[in-house]
């Protein structure tokens, strides 16, 4: 009987990492590969043996065979424990309020979320333009001394005719002057309270007590509610 139909099939088996959604009809296993070898070794033909080099071929492919299913099931625990870690840190933050990155300000009780941002230059003034849901502006902000690193812009909550805005999810925009010849670079953030979480096993889904959600790789920052 020759040995190149357990190798072949070996080979096909392995010759991508385990994938859980794979039959297990089409999956060859160390203890399958044992079976098949006995099989093999008990239908020789007694006149032609296999040879030693053969043998010894067969054995190192189950070994090898055994220790990569090892690995690779090693490498799935690794993963779920991750993920697991990963979903357990995400549902700690409700009741916090976490910095994520989005260009939204919130108005709560008729109080304006602060406007933080990242930026990568001195600057000799911002102007943050604020805009309501339908794209209208609504209020323009000039803050002067823009150091490199974390900025914050308060918003009193009103709007160019120093009248209160409404409860609500505003954006904003922020314009700078008096840098180098490179526009700056920025990153802008948003301040907001975690509700409730939906646990995932790429990445859990925060939801904020206004409404909004956003993925537990967007947080940047966590203080206690």
């Amino acid at each position: 009987m020759s040995t190149v139909d357990i190798v072949s099939l070996l080979g096909s088996t392995y010759a991508s990492t385990t994938n859980e959604t794979t039959s297990s009809a089409n999956t060859l296993g160390y203890e399958e590969f044992l079976d098949l070898f006995l099989v093999e070794l008990q239908n020789q033909d007694p006149l032609e043996p296999m040879s030693n080099t053969d043998l010894s071929q067969q054995l190192c492919n189950y070994s090898m065979l055994a220790e990569q299913q090892t690995a690779n099931e090693y490498l799935l625990s690794l993963l779920e424990a991750q993920t697991s870690s990963l979903n357990m840190e995400a549902v700690n933050l409700i009741g916090k309020n976490v910095l994520v990155e989005d260009n939204s300000v919130v108005v709560s009780d008729g109080e304006a979320g602060d406007m933080v941002f990242d930026v990568d230059q001195d600057c000799d003034s911002c102007i943050a333009s604020i805009f309501d849901e339908d794209g209208n502006l609504i209020r323009t902000l000039a803050t002067s001394g823009i150091e490199a690193g974390r900025n914050t812009i308060s918003w009193d909550g009103v709007d160019e005719n120093g009248e209160a805005v409404e409860d609500g999810v505003y954006t904003y925009t922020l314009s700078f002057s008096g840098y180098d010849s490179d526009a700056p670079q920025v990153s802008q953030y948003s301040e907001c309270k975690i509700v409730s979480v939906t646990p995932d096993s790429e990445d859990a889904r925060l939801f904020t007590k206004d409404g909004r959600q956003f993925l537990y790789s967007q947080v940047i920052g966590v203080s206690q509610g």
